[in-house]
């Protein structure tokens, strides 16, 4: 299987190798989701490994592809949301007459605190 990859692999290199540009990452996955599934049941598998169904080294490539985009949206969301939420309650505490109202700020604001003393730029060597 793995001498059919690799043969596979080439063919499709050099077959794509005028039209993909060099800047660009072109990845070829030979994936057998036959031998993959065979893994599923111990008693019915085969002889071959998990990484010999070349499944986990695309599902490798496609979360390296979705990591940047998956972190910008996370840390927009640290950057706006949440904050905003935190202004929300506290506004709310000010203006309304609520029980434990310093409570309730000090467990809003708590991690907005531990935030800010994160992001805050290391003292120099």
């Amino acid at each position: 299987m793995k001498m059919r990859n690799k043969d596979v692999i080439k063919k499709a290199d050099k077959a794509y190798e005028s039209i993909v540009p060099d800047y660009c990452c072109f990845e070829v996955f030979c994936v057998s989701n036959q031998e993959y599934r065979k893994l599923k049941f111990p008693d019915k598998a085969g002889c071959v490994k998990a990484n010999d169904t070349g499944i986990p080294q695309l599902r490798k490539f496609a979360l390296k592809l979705a990591a940047p985009s998956i972190e910008k949206h996370f840390s927009r969301r640290m950057e706006t949301a949440i904050p905003n939420f935190i202004e929300t309650v506290d506004l709310w505490c000010k203006k309304q007459p609520v029980a434990n109202a310093e409570q309730i700020l000090a467990t809003v604001t708590g991690p907005q605190q531990v935030r800010a003393m994160c992001q805050a730029p290391l003292p120099p060597n």
